[in-house]
């Protein structure tokens, strides 16, 4: 009769474990780590914020918010290619997370400028004549930019 007893507390011990809220399930702990992410990302702690971010994609790479926040936290340090690829990852999970696009298209833009900057350095030391009209095109290009782009677009998910 004892014997039965403790078996019967040991299924009833087992069984609670395995409840959907129990410290060890795997949704229960990506949950919490997106609330200290979130807490983190908002508390202007990005390394601490992208730190939990990588655990939450490595424990379920379907969270396209933490590769949306992973993109805004590369682009913040420079780094573009990293940026853009996170961002590609959050929008082909959820193409129409429009922030991603935006985000993702001013990383672009930012590369690209990068980009025309050290071309036109190269220019410059090769002795280039055509100089000013490289300059004439970038500053077109930059002008149509800023007056067709609403610069007052927020770049943050605003949902949590």
């Amino acid at each position: 009769m004892r014997l039965m007893l403790v078996v019967s507390l040991l299924f009833c011990v087992a069984g609670c474990a395995a409840l959907p809220g129990a410290a060890g399930d795997p949704d229960n702990e990506v949950l919490r780590l997106e609330a200290n992410a979130m807490h983190a990302y908002h508390g202007d702690q990005p390394e601490q914020a992208e730190q939990l971010y990588r655990q939450i994609v490595e424990r379920d790479a379907s969270r396209t918010q933490a590769w949306f926040r992973l993109g805004n936290l590369a682009a913040t340090r420079g780094e573009l290619e990293a940026a853009i690829e996170a961002f590609d990852t959050a929008l082909a999970q959820q193409p129409e997370l429009h922030r991603a696009r935006h985000n993702r298209a001013l990383a672009q833009l930012r590369l690209g400028a990068q980009e025309l900057a050290r071309a036109r350095q190269a220019l410059e030391a090769d002795g280039a004549d055509n100089i000013y009209q490289a300059d004439r095109f970038i500053a077109q290009l930059l002008f149509n930019l800023v007056h067709s782009v609403d610069l007052a677009i927020d770049c943050e998910d605003g949902v949590d």
